[in-house]
């Protein structure tokens, strides 16, 4: 297993401070979020296991995957789930040049609002930069265009095959607090961990009596 910063350090948040990294603990709950898809085989696990447990979620969605499985992405905004956008081809921001990164954000929240005309409009547009990468040229400008640009508080790191998934729901469970925002995928790379953690996670919350949200 790599080493990982399961935990955001207060000084990258005190740093990048622009980011969302945490929620307000007066709105109380626990932020879930999932990147990457929608994927057939792993999105329509997650909806039915947030649904068994009254949860909701926001799905930061890859614009092809969008464009290419659009049921199951109607399925998530009915299932009253909200949407953030996290480019179309899954970009790296550290081996792009700006104008193409924005021009993809731009293309797949084209995608996204084709897909919603009928769905009410979400609260602002949620933005989540593939691997964390972000600089500050690039939050400027999509500041700019009104996104609100979230990372997260906790990793669950379910994307990697070598995960030791006890330690990490271990420190899910252990460092998770009101207006914690944390980082699943619902993608065939991360399958098999987040079968291991997120039932779990999910029963722990349930017992913790935090409510389970979306963005």
């Amino acid at each position: 297993m790599k080493p990982y910063l399961f935990k955001t350090p207060y000084l990258v948040k005190r740093f990048f401070s622009t980011l969302l990294w945490e929620m307000e603990k007066e709105k109380q709950g626990v932020y879930l979020t999932f990147d990457d898809g929608p994927t057939p085989e792993v999105t329509p696990y997650v909806l039915d296991l947030l649904d068994t447990y009254d949860a909701k979620a926001t799905f930061f969605c890859i614009g092809k995957n969008i464009q290419t499985h659009p049921e199951i992405f109607k399925d998530i905004v009915k299932r009253g789930h909200s949407i953030g956008n996290h480019t179309f081809n899954h970009l790296n921001a550290s081996k792009t040049d700006q104008d193409t990164y924005l021009k993809e954000v731009q293309k797949t929240e084209t995608v996204i609002r084709e897909l919603r005309d009928q769905s009410p409009p979400e609260r602002s547009k949620l933005f989540r930069p593939p691997y964390g990468r972000m600089n500050t040229a690039l939050s400027k400008a999509l500041i700019k265009e009104e996104y609100r640009i979230v990372m997260w508080s906790l990793l669950s790191a379910d994307f990697d095959p070598e995960l030791n998934t006890e330690k990490s729901l271990r420190n899910l469970k252990t460092h998770s607090r009101e207006g914690s925002i944390i980082v699943f995928h619902d993608s065939m790379k991360a399958y098999q961990n987040l079968k291991a953690l997120l039932p779990g996670y999910l029963e722990f919350l349930k017992k913790e009596k935090l409510e389970m949200k979306g963005l």
